[in-house]
């Protein structure tokens, strides 16, 4: 009797085992869930379920995913395509060219009042039609300036809206670290800036 005890709780034992490394490897899935960011690029990749969106300086992309080993099937609605992919904790090496992405906690481009207060200089102009405003601050209160001119902003739905003046302008934006994209995809303007001073 004490021998077939044994058997039983052992046989248990090793079930429970087969089921939670199956959970675990099945589950891997979900454990990329999040926004996953690369400064050098200011893009951002947001997982989540088997949705996949891919966003950077003025372009959006989006699909269904699937993870084959080291292969991230991505469903396009004009196509398939297959991108490399590993993981080390929260970093994802992503693409042909190895592309480093590292997890953030925030599912969305939610940046506080903090992480746009500062003095931005101009970076570099991905594209853009008209001036440049080279050089901002925005003060935690929600007041700047822009070139020696007294301004308001605000951040909503990932938008930076600026009012100078009683005129009102309102950019997409994507922060990265010190790097800030401002981007409109209407009229193919798109400007980086860094912070400077904190």
């Amino acid at each position: 009797m004490k021998v077939g005890k044994k058997i039983n709780i052992s046989f248990l034992g090793i079930m429970l085992m087969l089921i939670l490394v199956f959970i675990i490897g099945c589950g891997n899935k979900n454990s990329l869930d999040g926004v996953w960011v690369n400064d050098e690029y200011l893009s951002k990749i947001e997982f989540s379920g088997d949705n996949i969106i891919f966003s950077g300086m003025g372009f959006t992309n989006q699909g269904k995913y699937i993870i084959s080993g080291n292969v991230i099937e991505v469903s396009y609605s004009n196509g398939i395509e297959n991108i490399p992919f590993a993981r080390d904790g929260n970093t994802i090496t992503f693409g042909y060219d190895s592309t480093q992405f590292y997890k953030i906690n925030n599912k969305k481009n939610r940046s506080t009042v903090n992480d746009l207060a500062g003095i931005w200089q101009l970076d570099r102009i991905e594209s853009s039609t008209g001036d440049v405003v080279k050089r901002f601050e925005f003060f935690k209160d929600g007041s700047g300036s822009m070139e020696g001119v007294s301004v308001t902003w605000k951040t909503e739905n990932n938008r930076i809206m600026v009012t100078a003046s009683n005129q009102a302008q309102s950019f997409e934006y994507l922060l990265s670290g010190l790097y800030l994209a401002i981007f409109d995809r209407n009229i193919n303007y798109c400007v980086i800036y860094k912070k400077v001073e904190y």
